[in-house]
């Protein structure tokens, strides 16, 4: 945890998209994420579930 916290206190850049080694993000995420914060400071995304080979077990995070 503390490494991610030190990476994000360097980071620079107006967004910042936080991303899992096992995470498997849609081609337009970013885009569809950046088109949807308007004048809020965070943005979330719903999680699909998927399995080890990365197909979906038909669940979301929420």
């Amino acid at each position: 945890m503390k490494n991610f916290e030190s990476i994000l206190s360097k980071a620079t850049s107006d967004f910042i998209a936080s991303c899992d080694q096992d995470d498997i993000w849609k081609a337009d995420k970013l885009e569809s994420l950046l088109s949807h914060i308007g004048d809020s400071s965070l943005i979330y995304a719903n999680s699909l579930l998927a399995d080890e080979n990365g197909q979906s077990l038909d669940k979301t995070l929420s």
